[in-house]
């Protein structure tokens, strides 16, 4: 339990409804595959929360219901990404909030949770009221999560039109990388695109392993590899997990059977010899043909 410095919130007095995720038309529910959800996809997530006005208002001390804004907060702990968005309580009435999630944004899972925080910056007290605009005076404990990619999600593709997008028209895929920080999460730092005008978009697509998965494969790593290599940044050993960094380190650590750091050392000083030896353990070009 935390503790609160000011009065909070009777339990009792407060419901938070479960929250709907919205993506193009549609609506989900907790535990429901969303199905038409891709790293383009724009989502809302909406949750309507209900109070007993008289319990809320004796419970924390406060004298209107305005002062207060039912708040829902939503998390990507894959990409680093919040949104907290809050509405004025008003008499009378269940309130119901959204938060907008970006396209480009998310990956995997969200996190969601809802509750009650002071809409406004009032006078100091003694009776141990909230005073400061954002205090939580109601927060749940639990999490609503919704899985974006279910058990099977894995690279963050993006998939479309690359001449409608003012891309090469025949390219078949691009990389959208930086490696200005080895802590971002990767998931936030990382995109293939893929052109779905290209004649081979549906293997590239589909995840199935055969030649154009070690083509894919070996391009993607190598661009990851020798942008680090090419950047100015010092390499270090150790990585949070799921950071560009730690995912780079794992994947060094298996193919290469060193870490990040080594790896790099060895593009800089001989990227020829390291480049072959890349082919050579990514299987390039070995995949069976269809």
């Amino acid at each position: 339990m935390r503790l609160m410095p000011f009065r909070t919130a009777n339990p009792g007095s407060v419901s938070v409804g479960e929250p709907r995720l919205h993506v193009q038309g549609e609506v989900f529910g907790p535990g429901d595959p969303v199905s038409l959800w891709d790293y383009m996809a724009e989502v809302r997530i909406t949750s309507e929360i209900r109070v007993d006005e008289a319990a809320l208002l004796a419970s924390t001390g406060l004298n209107r219901l305005e002062s207060l804004a039912a708040t829902l907060q939503v998390d990507c702990v894959h990409t680093g990404f919040r949104r907290v968005e809050r509405k004025i309580l008003r008499p009378g009435s269940p309130t119901t909030v959204g938060v907008e999630v970006p396209a480009h944004t998310v990956a995997f899972e969200l996190e969601v949770r809802g509750g009650l925080t002071l809409a406004e910056e009032l006078p100091t007290n003694a009776d141990a009221i909230a005073y400061r605009r954002g205090s939580r005076v109601f927060w749940e404990q639990k999490r609503t999560r919704f899985e974006l990619e279910g058990q099977g999600g894995g690279f963050p593709v993006e998939a479309f039109d690359f001449q409608a997008a003012g891309l090469p028209a025949t390219a078949a895929w691009k990389l959208n990388f930086s490696a200005d920080d080895l802590e971002k999460p990767f998931m936030a730092a990382v995109r293939l695109l893929v052109n779905t005008s290209h004649p081979r978009s549906a293997e590239i697509l589909s995840g199935d392993s055969g030649l154009i998965q070690s083509v894919v494969f070996h391009d993607v790593l190598e661009e990851l590899l020798v942008t680090v290599a090419d950047g100015d940044l010092a390499t270090q050993s150790n990585f949070e997990e799921g950071t560009v960094g730690g995912v780079l380190n794992d994947l060094t650590h298996t193919y290469l059977g060193h870490g990040l750091h080594e790896s790099v050392q060895s593009l800089r000083n001989n990227r020829s010899l390291a480049l072959t030896r890349l082919q050579d353990v990514t299987g390039f070009l070995q995949g069976k043909a269809s």
